[in-house]
């Protein structure tokens, strides 16, 4: 999807991303523009204080759909954390030349925004966002965390949290999470067994058969960009 400028969408997307141009509007302030572009049409976006990513997907036709993706693209922009300056310019240092790389971001932006399924993940990929822009996670890890969020149960990963707070967590949650890759089995009707970066032990019990699990490298990595 292209502007009047022939600025392709998800490029505008990551740009705002990465300079925090969208920080100057309030969630609250936009819900109010929208509300109001939905009520009177989209004639007079040009008149409203919103960034040009939105404007750019109002005049290309306004749904309730559209209007909450909108609304999950303002809580991903509202949450990313600043950064500074030096770490900003480094960041576009490695993408600002590169329009395949940016569009390649912004698409991941999109397509995991579309697929929210629970208003606290966009929260969550600002999160991973900001510190990919930080440099403490790299593309790779950043795409592997952002898709296991799409993939998961908000609760479930909020339970990393109590993991390391040394809590246990209900065995449907351990479940959840071995599923996504983030804890691994750690032994089997009271038998033990080594596994690489077994973090965090908890104690299986009469259902799921005796069998234990713990958060792995991949799930304590996850915890500690998170928490």
């Amino acid at each position: 999807m292209e502007n009047e400028e022939g600025q392709k969408l998800e490029i505008k997307i990551f740009n705002e991303a990465v300079r925090g141009e969208a920080r100057i509007f309030s969630v609250g302030a936009v819900e109010t523009i929208l509300d109001t572009v939905f009520e009177v049409g989209t004639d007079f976006i040009d008149k409203f204080p919103i960034t040009s990513s939105v404007t750019a997907l109002v005049r290309g036709g306004f749904t309730i759909k559209d209007r909450l993706f909108i609304r999950k693209l303002y809580y991903f922009f509202d949450n990313i954390e600043e950064v500074t300056d030096e770490e900003k310019q480094e960041f576009l240092r490695q993408y600002a030349s590169d329009e395949k790389k940016q569009r390649k971001l912004g698409e991941n932006i999109i397509v995991l925004l579309e697929s929210c399924n629970d208003m606290e993940k966009p929260r969550i990929h600002a999160k991973l966002f900001t510190e990919f822009m930080r440099g403490r996670i790299n593309q790779e890890i950043y795409l592997r965390f952002s898709h296991i969020i799409d993939r998961s149960f908000v609760h479930d990963i909020q339970q990393l949290e109590k993991i390391n707070r040394g809590e246990k967590i209900d065995i449907d949650s351990q479940t959840s999470l071995f599923g996504l890759g983030l804890m691994g089995i750690s032994s089997i009707s009271g038998g033990t067994f080594s596994s690489s970066g077994i973090e965090h032990n908890i104690e299986g019990n009469d259902l799921n058969d005796g069998i234990c699990y713990s958060v792995n490298n991949l799930g304590k990595r996850l915890s500690e960009v998170l928490f």
